[in-house]
C-alpha cells in the first residue's frame, strides 16, 4: 500500500497539524530507513535521518521536505545506485555508454544468445555497442547483424574492428544503416 505522504508538497506540508507532521515524518523516515539499510547492505552509503524525538518542532516542517526530497531523488533507490556504479566502471574502463540501459539490455542478449557457444569477452561487446551507439545504429539492428557473423572470437574481433572503421556518416545522414554496416562487414570479412 502506498504511503498517503510520498504525495505532500511544500505547501502541503505547511498546512499539516503538527500531530499530523509528527506523523508523516515518522512514516516517512521509516521508509528512508529502510531504503537506507538496503543500500549500506549493498555496499552503497546511504542518507539518515533523525529519530522524531530529536526534531525540534520548529525544524519539523524542514526536515519533512528533507526526507520527501530524499525519498524523491533517485539516489535513494538501490536499482539506481547500481546502475551508476556499473556506468562509473565502465567509464573507468574507457567506456563512454550514453544510453546504459540499452547497453545493458544488448549485454544481456548477447550473453543469452551465445550461452552454448564459446562467448567472447565481454569487453568485445562492450567495443561493439559504444561504435554502434556513436554511429546512431539501432539496438535490434546491431543485434541483427552480429548475429549474422559471429560464429567464433576472432570473427566478432573483426565485426568490432570494422565497425570501429565504419565511417560517422554515410551518405549525409547520421545513421548507420544494416546495408551500409554490411557492405563494410563483408569487405572486412
Amino acid at each position: 500500500m502506498a504511503n498517503k505522504y510520498l504525495n505532500l508538497n511544500k505547501q502541503s506540508i505547511g498546512e499539516l497539524s503538527p500531530a499530523e507532521a509528527r506523523r508523516a515524518y515518522s512514516q516517512l523516515r521509516s521508509i528512508a530507513r529502510k531504503r537506507a539499510d538496503r543500500l549500506e547492505a549493498a555496499g552503497y552509503e546511504a542518507q539518515r535521518f533523525e529519530p522524531l524525538n530529536r526534531v525540534d518542532e520548529d525544524d519539523l516542517d524542514q526536515a519533512l521536505a528533507e526526507v520527501l526530497y530524499y525519498l524523491h531523488s533517485p539516489g535513494s533507490s538501490l536499482k539506481v545506485a547500481k546502475m551508476e556504479r556499473e556506468q562509473a566502471t565502465m567509464a573507468a574502463r574507457g567506456y563512454n555508454i550514453q544510453d546504459f540501459r540499452t547497453f545493458g539490455r544488448f549485454m544481456d542478449n548477447m550473453r543469452y544468445r551465445y550461452r552454448n557457444r564459446k562467448l567472447p569477452d565481454s569487453g568485445i561487446f562492450a567495443d561493439i555497442y559504444q561504435q554502434a551507439e556513436q554511429r546512431k545504429m539501432s539496438e535490434k539492428t546491431l543485434q541483427r547483424e552480429f548475429g549474422k557473423y559471429l560464429k567464433t572470437e576472432e570473427e566478432a574481433i573483426k565485426f568490432r574492428d570494422a565497425l570501429a572503421q565504419a565511417p560517422q556518416k554515410t551518405h549525409g545522414r547520421d545513421r548507420l544503416t544494416a546495408n551500409n554496416l554490411k557492405k563494410i562487414l563483408d569487405l572486412a570479412l
